[in-house]
């Protein structure tokens, strides 16, 4: 287990996205979840708030 921060630069075959909620500012939020969805070489599961899911898939 680790930030985004520090996995930055580093894989993993499977990788996992939590505690991430709608209140991180947007400009912020997009780097972050490029970063760690990018560190995953086979699979990626993403755990976030409604409102998360909210930003990115309205409706």
């Amino acid at each position: 287990m680790s930030t985004i921060h520090r996995f930055k630069g580093l894989e993993s075959p499977v990788l996992i996205l939590a505690e991430i909620d709608s209140r991180v500012p947007e400009a912020q939020l997009a780097g972050l979840l490029y970063v760690g969805a990018t560190r995953a070489r086979a699979h990626l599961v993403i755990i976030g708030s409604d409102g998360l899911v909210d930003r990115f898939h309205p409706g």
